[in-house]
């Protein structure tokens, strides 16, 4: 290990809301479990002793989120190494962990400029459709929820403005995923909230469901960043979901 394990094995917790649709099953109130960032340099993981965990049930699930970017996995246009997230992806499926594959970020091997696809970019955004559609494939029957985009309110190829370009690489991604795993269930990237910036991170989100994305997702994660009041700011994207895809989780 280079550098301690804290700092590329991070707890993650996910609340869901209490109650499903009616006759549905009861979602979980809390979720725990791993979370893992291959965004640094490539580097031998260690994974947590004991992952068998006797406790975990359809009604009490545990996860690992797997955050690896879209240059670690095509570091070569056309050409996708899955190894690191294998490695982790495996083992954690064999203790029966819900597994949740995040893939974001720019990639310069397909795009030397280093934007984020987009229409206005057809190349790129091919590119990554077909790296998506490879990735579930490789990932069939093994990763439940596959992530699109890490905390896209913060990119700055997508600002409010620009929320519709979001949006169409979300729809497409979604229905590329869908068509390759229909067990799969999409999440939106993370919507980050900051202290200062929280009004504007959920005027952003409720931009994006005026774009009609509501029907290509499943799952609406939600990042609070420190010092934000977790408890109320959570209740504010949980109430912005529900005016607007009341059939997700949270």
């Amino acid at each position: 290990m280079s550098r301690p394990l804290a700092a590329v094995l991070l707890p993650l917790a996910l609340a869901f809301p209490a109650l499903a649709g009616e006759g549905g099953p009861r979602l979980p109130v809390l979720g725990l479990g791993y979370e893992y960032d291959l965004s640094g340099e490539r580097e031998e993981f260690l994974l947590p002793d004991g992952i068998q965990d006797p406790s975990i049930a359809p009604d009490h699930p545990l996860y690992v989120r797997i955050r690896a970017p879209w240059s670690l996995l095509e570091a070569r246009a056309g050409t996708y190494d899955w190894g690191e997230v294998d490695r982790i992806v495996d083992p954690y499926r064999a203790a029966r962990f819900e597994v949740t594959l995040c893939l974001y970020g720019p990639n310069t091997a397909v795009d030397p400029s280093g934007a984020v696809p987009s229409p206005a970019r057809p190349e790129a955004l091919k590119s990554w459709l077909d790296f998506t559609r490879s990735a579930a494939l490789h990932f069939k029957g093994r990763v439940r929820y596959y992530e699109i985009w890490d905390q896209p309110n913060r990119v700055p190829g997508w600002p409010i403005e620009k929320v519709a370009e979001f949006a169409y690489v979300l729809k497409n991604t979604s229905v590329v995923i869908r068509s390759v795993d229909p067990g799969a269930l999409v999440a939106q990237g993370a919507l980050a909230l900051g202290t200062d910036t929280l009004e504007g991170d959920l005027a952003w989100q409720k931009a994006l469901y005026a774009q009609e994305t509501a029907t290509y997702v499943d799952v609406l994660p939600v990042r609070p960043r420190p010092g934000v009041p977790v408890e109320s700011a959570v209740a504010r994207a949980y109430d912005l979901l529900l005016q607007n895809d009341p059939s997700a989780q949270l």
